[in-house]
């Protein structure tokens, strides 16, 4: 997120995204907070990047992804719900079905505690497919 941005949706990282920095502190995991000193490293490999304020160069076609939420690895739950489910601490999961209600996300880039709640108004504070813009991939 640029420094001048508001807090707003938060993303959690996904496989690809997780192992350490640049100066081999570890993030991600899920597990716990980031410690003083990989907050601090990952801080200086942010400072590092380019921030792009323009828009993205070419046309977005959001049909060359893919479909949305496929079940990609037959267990008969969507993408996103098998994120949440590996993600969140604490998750709750409606009967009988795979979509996660509810659950506590410990968000990989700042260590803060982000309470997930699925609904119209409330599951958007918790984005796992935004870290970088589909219209920029």
């Amino acid at each position: 997120m640029p420094p001048s941005a508001s807090r707003g949706p938060t993303s959690t990282a996904t496989a690809a995204t997780r192992g350490t920095t640049s100066s081999g502190a570890t993030c991600g995991g899920g597990l716990s907070a980031p410690g003083p000193a990989a907050v601090a490293a990952a801080k200086r490999d942010l400072a590092g990047l380019a921030v792009d304020r323009g828009g993205a160069s070419a046309a977005y076609d959001r049909a060359a992804f893919g479909e949305p939420w496929a079940d990609v690895d037959g267990n008969g739950c969507d993408t996103r719900n098998d994120v949440l489910r590996r993600d969140l601490r604490g998750v709750a999961v409606r009967a009988g079905t795979c979509r996660v209600s509810r659950g506590v996300l410990i968000d990989p880039y700042d260590g803060e505690r982000v309470a997930f709640v699925s609904g119209a108004a409330t599951s958007e504070l918790v984005q796992i497919d935004h870290v970088v813009s589909l219209s920029y991939a």
